[in-house]
């Protein structure tokens, strides 16, 4: 699978979509076409490739909008090929992300309850606030989907809560990272050009230097993270079936 430079943070938009439909349980067959993915175990459903790769939504826009690309896309082998290809690669974020929970569960991370439901009573609030709605056109609404109140405060919860657990992953995995001070006036020395002014004077390093520690210290977490995650995928037992 393909590595992504910022993988948490596609991981984090990722599980804003996903949490609804992800199912856990023990695979019966490996030829149960509702499967699209096994990751340690764990099913990755063909419900849930679908709701996390926003399909419905994707063609009801195109056939509305974009009539004549919608032939192409839905009526030709370049079009099946293109949209298997766009789901493939959502389908390789939906395993990052299980694999980044799976491993905040084993490091026994898990969210604040209380901080659980504080977002989802706030995010619900925003809805009313910007929609101009009331909880009972909320609930009428869902309902029409067939779901209800309850459950999407559980799918928020959901969410909510492995958002958290994968930033707490990412804390812990990069928190032995450090910037020395010879790397700062290193890349100092060898940048000076990033810190020139108008007149053409170089701004001092005690100017510059939390700039420099900032930006070295974020791209050597970033750099540790993936590593770490590479090592994390090498040994996951991953099966796809899409």
């Amino acid at each position: 699978m393909q590595r992504k430079v910022f993988l948490l943070v596609t991981v984090l938009m990722l599980l804003c979509f996903s949490a609804a439909a992800q199912e856990e349980s023990t695979p019966s067959s490996s030829t149960d076409y509702s499967i699209a993915a096994i990751v340690n175990g764990e099913i990755i459903t063909q419900d849930t490739l679908a709701t996390s790769a926003q399909l419905v939504q994707i063609f009801q826009v195109i056939i509305q909008e974009f009539p004549t690309f919608g032939q192409t896309l839905f009526a030709t082998p370049e079009g099946d090929a293109l949209l298997y290809a766009y789901q493939l690669g959502v389908l390789d974020t939906i395993i990052s992300s299980r694999l980044v929970i799976q491993q905040a569960e084993q490091h026994d991370i898990a969210p604040d309850e209380k901080e659980l439901e504080e977002q989802v009573e706030e995010q619900l609030n925003q809805i009313i606030e910007q929609n101009q709605l009331t909880i009972e056109q909320i609930e009428a609404i869902l309902s029409e989907q067939g779901s209800s109140l309850d459950e999407y405060r559980q799918m928020m919860r959901e969410s909510f809560g492995e958002q958290s657990m994968a930033q707490d992953l990412y804390t812990l995995i990069t928190q032995p990272v450090a910037i020395s001070s010879e790397e700062i006036s290193a890349y100092y020395q060898d940048h000076e050009e990033e810190f020139a002014a108008e007149d053409g004077s170089i701004s001092p390093l005690d100017e510059v230097r939390e700039q420099i520690h900032e930006d070295l210290l974020e791209n050597a977490q970033a750099n540790a993270w993936n590593t770490w995650f590479d090592d994390v995928e090498d040994k996951a037992e991953i099966e796809i079936f899409f």
